[in-house]
């Protein structure tokens, strides 16, 4: 009995293998729309129609594109009816309707964007521009620059001016003070016929001793600063309750004033680069007393005053500066890091620091101004490498 029931079911598992066999050899089946017509592509199957490999392929990509046209057609008409909703004033704008690859959604027009830009907060237009580089492309427009002629002033373009955009100076002689009431970024152009430092030639004085008055977050470049009067505890940039961040980057600041970053109860952040200090008539040139500041690559010299002053309250990171001629090179009596400094030709002291406060001092070079302008010699080369517990690199007698 057992032996009738194996070859029975042997039987019948050859004849399901040849029956598959003969199910590939003649042919495959056909996908059809399904009747609800809900899916493009199809989800039953036609068993008594066979065609061949060419047929189906042929069947399957006219499916795909019919498909691809409906979505395409479906995305036009939500366009039309949410621009006939809430934005029918941009219509007109709109040029073309671009389809992702991997999203199937709408690429808006650069102006189109831009004139959405326009009524967003500054910050928000500055998250904008990190989605794609259509939108950087949007936020970084033209429209967003405003240029400042040589007979104009520059506090009426300021005033006109909106949120985040940018005023182009042309090279000039200004003597006005600014107030900055929005976050506006100021850029110097170069004199053509200029090279090297003299290309900085758009200068701003004041006749008092501040020449700018900053309420909200700024940026300077390529500018110079003069102010012509002095006041002990006065700044050249006053700094306002809504100025959280200040940036000065490849500017020049000279005359009677210097900077001066209050003890606030806003933790404010001033970033000076590739700046020169110089000139100043005031006890400090640049004084921390309270918040953050970062001064890299800057020239702080001939000043009567101290060079840099870091407050108890402050904290600096002072990085490849040069200091230089000045009463007192640094003074140190916050927290933060000075490294990777050149301090030298100072008339009173080169460093006054406190061990007491949490700055540390890395890698300084402290060079007289004989040896400033002279080559070592091997020996005194080997003796300059050497550096104290302070991180003061030693000199030989």
């Amino acid at each position: 009995m057992g032996a009738v029931v194996g070859r029975f079911a042997r039987k019948t598992w050859e004849e399901e293998v040849e029956t598959k066999q003969a199910d590939r050899q003649g042919g495959r089946r056909k996908r059809i729309r399904a009747p609800d017509g809900t899916n493009h592509a199809g989800k039953r199957w036609r068993c008594d129609e066979e065609t061949s490999d060419e047929a189906c392929l042929a069947t399957k990509a006219v499916d795909h594109a019919t498909f691809l046209k409906d979505e395409e057609e479906k995305g036009k008409k939500k366009l039309e009816e949410l621009l006939r909703r809430k934005w029918c004033k941009w219509a007109p704008l709109v040029q073309k309707i671009e389809k992702c690859k991997y999203k199937r959604s709408v690429c808006f027009s650069v102006e189109l964007l831009v004139c959405v830009f326009r009524h967003l907060p500054y910050r928000d237009r500055l998250r904008c521009m990190e989605v794609c580089k259509i939108w950087n492309e949007a936020g970084n427009d033209p429209t967003f620059r405003r240029r400042v002629k040589a007979d104009q002033s520059i506090q009426e373009v300021l005033d006109a001016a909106g949120a985040g955009d940018t005023l182009l100076i042309e090279p000039s002689f200004y003597e006005e003070q600014l107030c900055i009431r929005r976050p506006v970024k100021l850029v110097g152009l170069p004199c053509p016929s200029c090279w090297g430092s003299e290309r900085l030639a758009t200068v701003l004085q004041s006749p008092d001793y501040e020449t700018i008055d900053c309420r909200a977050r700024c940026c300077i470049e390529r500018m110079i600063l003069r102010s012509t009067s002095v006041q002990e505890g006065k700044s050249l940039i006053s700094f306002g309750r809504g100025c959280e961040y200040m940036k000065l980057e490849h500017c020049e600041i000279s005359g009677l004033s210097g900077i001066l970053l209050p003890v606030s109860t806003v933790h404010r952040k001033l970033c000076l680069k590739n700046t020169r200090v110089h000139s100043t008539d005031c006890e400090t040139a640049i004084c921390i007393e309270g918040g953050s500041c970062l001064i890299q690559g800057c020239t702080v010299t001939g000043n009567s005053g101290t060079g840099i002053t870091v407050g108890p309250y402050g904290f600096a990171l002072v990085k490849n500066c040069d200091v230089s001629f000045n009463h007192v090179g640094l003074s140190l009596s916050g927290s933060g890091q000075v490294k990777h400094n050149i301090v030298w030709g100072n008339r009173y002291k080169s460093f006054d620091y406190d061990p007491d406060h949490s700055c540390e001092l890395y890698k300084n070079q402290i060079r007289s101004l004989q040896k400033r302008f002279t080559v070592p010699t091997a020996e005194e080369s080997e003796n300059s490498s050497e550096q104290d517990a302070h991180g003061f690199a030693t000199e030989s007698d």
